[in-house]
């Protein structure tokens, strides 16, 4: 058995023998942000940022998330605009998404 399985069959043991199983809803959040403590924040623009703008967004990421590592990607099939990713959160502001919309919206 590897480590991370041992522990979790270690802590449901203990919450067993304590009859604690209403705790295991706390246990998941906490094992959740230590998992996501060290999870980077990719950006993806089509074009290069330029440096304040870069510590305007970081403001605004670490409101909402918290302090991370953000990586920037410049790919110019997004148009215009900025791919947001962090943890299971995509946050699209493209110009390649916006035509997508118009698009649907048209037919």
């Amino acid at each position: 058995m590897s480590k991370p399985q041992e522990i979790a069959a270690d802590v449901i043991k203990i919450l067993k023998k304590d009859d604690r199983y209403d705790w295991l809803p706390e246990i998941v959040i906490e094992l959740q942000k230590e998992l996501y403590r060290n999870a980077d924040i990719t950006v993806i623009s089509a074009v290069k940022l330029a440096e304040t703008e870069q510590k305007s967004l970081e403001k605004q990421l670490v409101e909402r998330w918290g302090e991370h590592q953000v990586i920037y990607v410049v790919d110019p099939s997004l148009l215009s605009g900025l791919l947001i990713k962090f943890q299971d959160t995509v946050i699209d502001l493209t110009g390649r998404n916006d035509l997508a919309e118009f698009r649907q919206a048209l037919s």
